[in-house]
């Protein structure tokens, strides 16, 4: 079953970067973000001449995060490449009595990224 999502985000993190050689710096992180689900079916009443059932998934969650990166320097920017890591802590899963969400004991999101900031 397909579950519409868009999130938002808000993180919190503590960033320790390594010595720069030559044009590149390394980096670890670590932190938590709260992330909003603008899609969320919870907070919805039914509408009961819908014959499709609809999973609802809860609205927030609290995520842990982790991560890698570099930082390279250019003469007119800097190029970051960078593996996160993020683990929800929260059921997002809203149990009702039907056929797709009676097997599941939980849903928490797991998420791995490779971003590229320019700045």
């Amino acid at each position: 079953k397909r579950i519409p999502s868009t999130h938002l985000n808000f993180p919190l993190y503590l960033k320790y970067k390594g010595v720069r050689l030559h044009n590149a710096r390394p980096y670890l992180f670590v932190g938590v973000k709260f992330v909003m689900d603008l899609a969320a079916q919870a907070g919805k009443i039914e509408n009961e001449n819908e014959s499709e059932v609809v999973v609802k998934l809860y609205r927030g969650d609290i995520a842990f995060e982790a991560g890698v990166g570099f930082d390279f320097y250019y003469n007119w920017f800097k190029m970051g490449i960078e593996l996160r890591m993020s683990y929800g802590i929260q059921n997002l899963l809203k149990s009702e009595d039907n056929i797709y969400t009676d097997p599941i004991d939980s849903i928490h999101s797991k998420i791995f990224q490779l971003v590229f900031t320019f700045e």
